[in-house]
């Protein structure tokens, strides 16, 4: 194996990492760390720089990173500012790494897939240890932040579950698209567990992403939906269909 196709599995593997253990909140420093060594070793920065400037996306993210940093000078709270910007780290880290080395479209639904996993496995653990708190001691653990606060507080919790969320949405609106071959009704499984984890954790910002995330595409569909009906009851009056061309949502 050549040192370049040794960064580049290392480079893979590392984000999986990330991707996996974001909703748990623990080793994403360590993994990132090492991504950023793996990325400065490999080398050819003058050309990642060049194209870290040209991408307009990645610009706007290191931005919003650096005014949390700014933000500190301000805030009574310096322990809560230093974990908040440890646990956005990713939002300056990923934007430099990904924009200036890419990733394949079929390592990248690997990554949302690990991220898929790392919320099930983040679910699953919270729940146990709900339970076992409810039958040993008589707390009630299950809802807000007494469930998720072990890990996480539920705002970011719920951002990630949201996220996976989209991703498997997307990928039963276009299977074409889904290089991870997942299954549809492991896919509806995994929706319907993530929307009663977000409903549990009482997110305000989670629920209300959750529900324009299925709002929308039911509204589109429906808008859809009309607008062949109108066009075939004017083909059944002898008239033509619109010439101007009807929005289309799918």
């Amino acid at each position: 194996m050549s040192l370049r196709e040794l960064h580049k599995k290392l480079h893979l593997w590392l984000c999986l990492c990330i991707a996996f253990f974001l909703p748990f909140a623990r080793l994403v420093p360590i993994f990132i760390v090492l991504l950023a060594l793996n990325w400065l070793i490999q080398g050819d920065l003058k050309n990642k720089f060049r194209a870290i400037f040209k991408n307009r996306m990645a610009l706007l993210f290191i931005a919003f990173y650096l005014l949390h940093i700014i933000g500190l000078i301000y805030t009574n709270n310096i322990s809560f500012g230093l974990f908040d910007i440890q646990v956005k780290l990713y939002l300056l880290v990923f934007p430099l790494i990904l924009a200036s080395k890419p990733l394949e479209s079929k390592n990248r639904q690997r990554i949302f897939l690990a991220l898929v996993a790392g919320c099930i496995g983040t679910i699953l653990f919270l729940l146990f240890r709900a339970t076992y708190l409810y039958f040993a001691f008589g707390e009630n653990d299950f809802f807000y932040e007494p469930l998720s606060s072990y890990l996480l507080h539920p705002s970011y919790l719920a951002m990630y579950i949201t996220v996976a969320i989209a991703w498997l949405l997307i990928n039963l609106v276009k299977p074409k698209k889904n290089e991870t071959h997942i299954s549809p009704i492991l896919s509806i499984l995994c929706i319907a567990l993530f929307t009663l984890f977000i409903v549990m954790l009482s997110s305000k910002t989670g629920v209300l992403v959750l529900l324009l995330f299925y709002v929308w595409p039911c509204s589109s569909r429906t808008i859809h939906v009309k607008i062949l009906f109108l066009e075939d009851n004017a083909m059944l009056k002898g008239g033509q269909r619109p010439t101007c061309g009807a929005p289309v949502f799918l």
